[in-house]
This record gives C-alpha cells, structure tokens and sequence, in this order.
C-alpha cells in the first residue's frame, strides 16, 4: 500500500478495496461480513476470548498457509462485520511491516500501534459506512443537530441504514462531524474534504462533539426539570 498522509487518502484506498468486495454504495454491515468470508485464503472462526475488551485478532499466513482471523464469539450480527473487515485491512496493508498478530479490541493493548490501528479502524468504517453516503444521509434527514432527541433519533437511523450497532453509528458521526457540521452548512458534497481530528487542530478548526453535545442537552433538560420541580406555585 501506498504512503497514507491524510484522512482523505485512507478513504481513498478504502474505497478501492470496497470495490474488489464489489459492495453497493448502501448495504448492510452482514453484507462487509460475507465478503470476507469468500476472500480467498482466508479463515476466520470464533473464539471466546479471556482477554478483556479483545475483539478480534489476525495473523498473515506464513509459507503458503492461510491468512487467520479471529473474531470474539461476543459479537452480534452488527459488530462482526466491522471487525471482521478491521481485521482484513490489516491483512491488505500491514502484512510486511512484522508487527502481527495483530490485535482489536475497546482498549489499547501492549504494543499495539496506534497509527496502523486508526488506519484499520476508519478504513472499517469507511468500508461498512462511505462517509458520502452517511452525508448523504444526514443531508436527505436534515436533522437538528442541537436538539438531543433528534441527535439520538439520527444515531439509531443511521444504525439501521447500515446494519451496525448504536455504539459503531455514534463513533462513525464523532468521526465525521467535522464533514457533518460543512454538509449542514449546506456546502456541496463534492467540494468537502474529509480532514483527521489531528489536522482540524493543525488547522485551527473546531467543531463540537456531537455526543458531548447530546451529553449537554441532556444535562440541561435535567437541571430544567430540577427547577420545575423546585418551584414553588401559591
């Protein structure tokens, strides 16, 4: 694989290898999943990890042997497929960099390399959910973005377009919120360039969480519906 620099060009070569899986532009994460499993010398089984937070695992095959993946058997029909195209992601890039296995997982584990696992972790995403398909999305639902029940309402919508879990579709939004705030201010799709978080900050450009926000709305609504209840009516 080429030299990746920036977030667009991750996309880019995500893009790419969602073609060689030959996926609709829309699809469902399970779709991600059987694709995987009909790549060719490739095997993946289930295990019931004992290693807290570990998800998924793979190790390029040696001498002519098979590519093995490892998935938790913990995972639901919404989660596997994201792992399981995390876990081939590292397969296509990093096979000839020596750093397998290679580990996935909620936490950050010993070792482990935070730069090969963004590029696994967003080509994933970008794989089960093209982030010009989410915006396209959250421009066709025009959703309020400062309103919390609208924000949760947009989470799951976007969760069941794609087949993934709240939790995937909450960190694909946290993801491209930068993109999500230009597509809001109504700039055309094909002028928005996707940009990493480190590069908005390199940039100056500060856009809001959108779950920190959801987080803030709710805090709100609480401590208003504490003072209701604090009022005193003669």
């Amino acid at each position: 694989m080429r030299q990746i620099r920036t977030k667009a060009e991750l996309y880019q070569e995500a893009d790419r290898l969602r073609l060689q899986l030959a996926l609709p532009p829309f699809c469902k994460s399970e779709q991600a999943y059987a694709r995987i499993l009909e790549q060719p010398q490739i095997q993946v089984a289930f295990l019931s990890f004992q290693t807290p937070g570990l998800r998924g695992m793979c190790s390029p095959g040696q001498n002519g042997q098979e590519d093995i993946i490892l998935l938790s058997n913990q995972l639901n029909s919404r989660e596997r497929g994201f792992y399981a195209v995390h876990e081939w992601l590292h397969l296509c890039w990093h096979r000839s960099l020596g750093k397998s296995p290679f580990l996935c997982g909620e936490y950050r584990f010993p070792k482990q390399d935070s730069f090969l696992e963004w590029q696994a972790n967003e080509g994933a995403a970008e794989i089960v959910m093209p982030w010009q398909q989410v915006l396209e999305f959250v421009q066709d639902t025009n959703p309020d973005l400062g309103n919390r029940n609208a924000l949760i309402q947009l989470r799951l919508q976007l969760a069941d377009q794609f087949g993934v879990s709240d939790r995937m579709a909450s960190v694909r939004l946290e993801s491209l919120r930068y993109e999500i705030a230009c597509v809001m201010k109504g700039q055309p799709l094909h002028s928005i360039e996707p940009i990493s978080a480190r590069e908005q900050e390199r940039r100056g450009v500060q856009v809001s969480s959108l779950e920190e926000k959801a987080q803030s709305l709710f805090a709100e609504e609480l401590e208003y519906r504490r003072r209701l209840r604090n009022i005193d009516v003669f």
